[in-house]
């Protein structure tokens, strides 16, 4: 027993070494299918045993089970010529794509057998002494990925493929994959909300480096020099107005991290709204000093008056308990006779349309909050009411 688990792992370890050194310098890398690799051929060899006939003749057997349609057959057999020959990319070539022949029983069948000839075909590949084969092998990986919709390596299979060997099948299907799936723009959105508000769009695939200079492929009607940021997959157009309308083209061309350039300049008439009316304090608490500052401060955008009411908490109704949500301690407000409201006033809330605005809760005049009253907790509550252009 113990002995054939060592001879497991040194066949582990020289499947690891040889393919490390077969996989140098090749363009098409996947670590996920150089493990899965190392582990079909310690599978392969496991399962095969000590083979005693002669490759010759384990061909002319697996001819035979794919004259009789007998692909499943013919697997095992072509198993058991690449754990005698496992140098030989040819081998892995036809393993890969018989498993492809193979009519599956279900769908977990289905995505195994696309993985185990996806890891064969990378075999192939990756020991491959001529180009032929290395298209050969790469069409198979294309097509293994796409068929499980894995489309950015399914991509990069064919476009290798293609660089090797031109091939009329492979290049449409390849240029149909790529204008479905390829380097693309799926969604854009406008920051209106922002003070400075801004167009950005969405990539399939991440953008260049930061020193890219995509003004080439950004035209924004108008301006001759737009503001340009860039941060993975997303491109922005910088310094937009509200209330105003823009045309904005991306150019045919523009780059990708992934060889492929934007195919089809794509126009965008794009409308920015003004912001959204909102009020808010400037802090989650505010301490009034007894003279001095007669209001708190309160910050609104496209509101026209806010409406505050200001709570005060009893003292028997601070009760420290944990909070369900939060862990954290917390007064207990009881609404029957231990929360009194202690004032309710209005604001006149400037509201400049589209920046913010800096008003204050009054403590004096419309509000009766003032320094007469004794020191305590007091909880703030705020309604606004919108103005729209």
């Amino acid at each position: 027993m113990l002995a054939s688990v060592r001879a497991g792992f040194a066949a582990a370890l020289v499947a690891l070494f040889s393919f490390a050194a077969s996989a140098a310098d090749k363009p098409f890398q996947r670590s996920d299918l150089a493990d899965s690799a190392v582990r079909l051929e310690t599978q392969i060899k496991t399962e095969a045993g000590q083979v005693a006939k002669p490759v010759a003749t384990l061909r002319a057997e697996a001819e035979a089970a794919f004259a009789k349609r007998d692909f499943r057959a013919g697997m095992q057999t072509l198993a058991q010529i690449v754990s005698v020959a496992p140098r030989e990319a040819g081998n892995w070539l036809r393993l890969s794509r018989a498993i492809l022949q193979i009519r599956p029983n279900d769908d977990s069948e289905r995505i195994n057998f696309l993985e185990r000839s996806a890891t064969a075909a990378y075999i192939a590949y990756q020991r491959s002494g001529n180009s032929g084969e290395e298209a050969d092998a790469l069409q198979l990986l294309g097509r293994t990925f796409a068929e499980r919709k894995q489309w950015r390596p399914a991509l990069d299979a064919y476009r290798l493929s293609l660089d090797l060997r031109e091939v009329a099948d492979i290049r449409q299907t390849y240029e149909s994959l790529r204008d479905q799936h390829g380097f693309r723009i799926p969604d854009y959105s406008v920051d209106a909300d922002a003070a400075s508000p801004r167009a950005c769009f969405q990539f399939s695939e991440d953008l260049p480096g930061k020193r890219t200079d995509f003004s080439p492929f950004v035209a924004l009607a108008g301006n001759d020099k737009p503001a340009i940021t860039t941060e993975e997959k997303q491109l922005c157009v910088e310094g937009l107005r509200h209330g105003e309308r823009y045309s904005i083209t991306l150019r045919s061309g523009l780059p990708s991290t992934v060889r492929e350039n934007l195919q089809k300049s794509a126009d965008y008439s794009i409308y920015v709204r003004d912001r959204s009316p909102y009020v808010r304090f400037t802090g989650k608490a505010y301490v009034l000093p007894r003279t001095g500052q007669r209001g708190i401060p309160v910050v609104s955008v496209n509101t026209a008056s806010v409406q505050v009411q200001v709570h005060r908490i009893g003292d028997r109704s601070v009760q420290r308990r944990p909070d369900p949500r939060t862990g954290l301690r917390r007064p207990s407000l009881r609404p029957d006779r231990q929360l009194r409201r202690a004032v309710a006033g209005g604001s006149g809330g400037a509201g400049r349309r589209r920046r913010p605005d800096a008003g204050r809760a009054p403590r004096r005049g419309g509000a009766s909050l003032d320094h007469r009253r004794p020191p305590g907790i007091r909880r703030t509550a705020g309604h606004l009411r919108c103005r729209f252009h």
